[in-house]
């Protein structure tokens, strides 16, 4: 498995925004997207964070977001699925607990 933030799969940067935190700015890759066939909507999103300093990873975050405050098993699974090459990362249900925002 790669140790550099750098080696993103080349098909898993669709959108690439800046983020700022621990004093530095570092791109938040957004790697899927979801949308309603019906409405065109966005529905769910999964975001890749990763910062390294002196050719150290000091920080690494992913994150699924979804507007369905509560999402099945099923549909958590497919996240995980499409998630697949931010595996080495920590993408995996033993690394990655639910944050519930009320």
């Amino acid at each position: 498995a790669s140790t550099s933030c750098r080696d993103i799969p080349a098909d898993a940067t669709p959108g690439t925004l800046l983020e700022s935190g621990f004093g530095n700015v570092f791109p938040n890759y957004i790697i899927d997207v979801q949308k309603d066939p019906a409405t065109g909507e966005y529905t769910e999103a999964i975001q890749f964070q990763c910062l390294e300093a002196g050719g150290v990873r000091v920080f690494e975050g992913i994150n699924f977001l979804s507007r369905r405050p509560d999402m099945s098993p099923a549909a958590l699974d497919a996240m995980f699925d499409r998630a697949k090459p931010i595996a080495p990362y920590g993408a995996t249900p033993d690394h990655m607990h639910i944050v519930t925002h009320d």
